[in-house]
């Protein structure tokens, strides 16, 4: 089935509360961009919920440092990684 949009958010009314799908062009994301996209999305609707109050720009600064957060995370996974890789290459050229 196409989608319309690249990227599209459906949210319904169900007896639970609220339901809320995205829908998205796979040749554009992919399913971990989706469900990031998805667990941002949630994050910032319930930081909202829990402070009505809250300016734009303290909402924005708090959602930059969630996303520098993630960018430390991601390069501290891949430090690992390299350095993992790094180990078994030189295990191999010792070996060999």
């Amino acid at each position: 089935q196409a989608i319309r949009h690249d990227l599209q958010l459906s949210i319904s009314e169900t007896p639970a509360g609220l339901a809320g799908e995205f829908e998205f062009a796979t040749d554009i994301f992919d399913a971990s961009t989706a469900s990031r996209l998805a667990e941002s999305y949630q994050k910032l609707l319930l930081r909202i919920l829990a402070n009505p109050e809250i300016s734009l720009g303290d909402l924005r600064g708090s959602l930059d440092r969630d996303g520098l957060r993630r960018q430390r995370e991601k390069r501290d996974e891949l430090e690992k990684e390299s350095v993992k890789k790094l180990k078994e290459v030189r295990r191999k050229v010792v070996r060999g």
